[in-house]
C-alpha cells in the first residue's frame, strides 16, 4: 500500500494538488488499479531505478564535459603515453582527457539503455 500511496502522492503534486487530497487521485482506486502488491512493488521499484539512472547520465555527462574542457586546455601539452606500466607513445594530456571523455560517453549509451529496461521500453 505505501508503494501506491507514494506513487499517488507524486502523481497529486503534478496535478497542482496537495499530497493527501486522494479525492482527486486515490492510492487504491486510481493507482492500484486492480493490481496486487505484486504488482506494485515492482512497479515502484522500476520507477526509482529509471529515477536513479536518469540522475546518474546527468552526473557523468557534467563529469564529461569537465574533460572535455580539459582537453582543449591541456591539448599541447606532451606526456608519455604508458600501457602495462612501461612508457609507451608520447600524447598530450588533452588526448588523454578526451579519451576519458569517450569512454564516459559510451557508458552513458549503457546506462540509457538499462534506464530503458528497466521502464519496460
Amino acid at each position: 500500500m505505501n508503494t501506491n500511496e507514494v506513487l499517488a502522492n507524486i502523481g497529486l503534486e503534478l496535478m497542482g494538488h496537495q499530497k493527501g487530497e486522494y479525492q482527486y487521485l486515490n492510492p487504491n482506486d486510481h493507482v492500484n488499479k486492480c493490481q496486487s502488491t505484486n504488482d506494485a512493488y515492482p512497479t515502484g521499484f522500476r520507477i526509482a531505478v529509471y529515477s536513479s539512472l536518469i540522475k546518474l547520465v546527468d552526473a557523468i555527462n557534467q563529469l564529461r564535459e569537465g574533460f572535455e574542457r580539459k582537453a582543449v586546455e591541456f591539448q599541447d601539452i606532451l606526456k608519455m603515453g604508458r600501457t602495462q606500466l612501461q612508457d609507451a607513445v608520447p600524447m598530450t594530456l588533452g588526448q588523454e582527457f578526451r579519451a576519458f571523455s569517450i569512454l564516459l560517453k559510451e557508458e552513458v549509451k549503457n546506462i540509457q539503455r538499462t534506464a530503458e529496461t528497466a521502464a519496460g521500453s
